[in-house]
């Protein structure tokens, strides 16, 4: 809606009533899985030019990206979809590998 702050969409939604609660709930998930998916960029891709120089192949290197890159989909699954507490400790599992 508001092309000059778009990060403050969640919050005029929230304010809205043109969506339930749980739409609220989601986005406001999907927008927290998406910030803490950058605490771990600065870490793999370190790793993964770091193993470039150490002369890792590029099977090993590819793999570790894939392994991480699925582990994050995970997540992002995993916050969006569980609002459960007792579930969600399966999010927090998926952070610590991928992380």
């Amino acid at each position: 809606d508001d092309n000059v702050y778009p990060r403050g969409n969640i919050e005029r939604i929230s304010k809205s009533k043109k969506f339930s609660p749980e739409q609220v709930g989601l986005l406001k998930r999907l927008e927290a899985a998406e910030r803490n998916s950058w605490d771990g960029l600065p870490i793999i891709c370190t790793a993964i030019v770091a193993g470039n120089t150490a002369g890792l192949s590029a099977n090993y290197l590819n793999a570790v990206a894939g392994i991480y890159l699925g582990l994050r989909l995970t997540y992002v699954y995993l916050y969006a979809t569980v609002t459960d507490p007792k579930k969600s400790y399966a999010r927090s599992l998926v952070y610590w590998l991928s992380n």
